[in-house]
């Protein structure tokens, strides 16, 4: 080889491989691509593939957020008790009614005796005077 620029090339054992040049000599590293292309040569990843892989686990999540929420709804609204519907009632039978148990009759408080603290004065009464007879 004529001295190339250092870096990936395939490599002379067994070209499926790649192995790396580092300008005088070839080193022991070796990769294997990921794929081989219509014309024999490997495929290597360019810079922008290397977001696709986050760019997917971005897509999964919003997903399964999606998919939790729709279930979420699902849920409160199938299992949720409705306040609409009436709720049904057992049909009412005639029964006995109890009697109220009889209470001994409340008084009504009555007043203290009020003591009188003097005696009243009234003048005494004198018996009627006749007038005298001639």
């Amino acid at each position: 080889m004529s001295d190339p620029i250092p870096g990936w090339y395939p490599d002379p054992e067994e070209p499926s491989r790649q192995r790396f040049w580092d300008g005088t000599q070839w080193t022991e590293a070796r990769a294997y691509p990921l794929a081989v292309g219509v014309d024999g040569q490997p495929v290597t990843t360019g810079p922008g593939e290397e977001k696709s892989s986050s760019n997917t686990w971005a897509l999964v999540i919003i997903i399964l957020l999606v998919v939790v929420a729709i279930l979420a709804a699902l849920w409160f609204f199938l299992f949720r008790s409705s306040s609409s519907e009436p709720t049904p009632v057992a049909p009412v039978t005639p029964t006995a009614v109890p009697t109220a148990v009889p209470t001994a009759p409340t008084k009504a408080p009555t007043k203290p005796p009020v003591t009188p603290t003097a005696a009243p004065t009234a003048a005494p009464t004198a018996p009627p005077t006749v007038p005298p007879t001639p």
